[in-house]
């Protein structure tokens, strides 16, 4: 592949500590996982993807992540948190 001229451009991330896993991961993915827990939806694809994030990047991306509280949502029942997404307001 080195040779052909089509991937001699290579814009790919230099390491695992970039913020595509760094930042995306924990504000992103895990507060998905983590009202997906709440309501009872199962998330193994997404947490799969966290758990190979970890590996890949060295860190415990869950410590820094945002859960319900810190998103101002962590008062809110399953079904108010739902109507909040669907309809975009508490």
């Amino acid at each position: 592949m080195r040779t052909n001229p089509v991937y001699s451009i290579d814009w790919a991330p230099p390491s695992f500590k970039h913020r595509f896993l760094t930042e995306d991961i924990p504000f992103g993915m895990i507060p998905v996982e983590r009202m997906g827990k709440y309501a009872g939806v199962p998330t193994p694809t997404i947490t799969a993807i966290i758990e190979l994030a970890c590996v890949l990047s060295g860190e415990n991306l869950r410590a820094k992540a945002r859960d319900l509280d810190s998103l101002g949502l962590g008062n809110l029942s399953v079904e108010e948190l739902k109507h909040f997404f669907v309809e975009g307001e508490l």
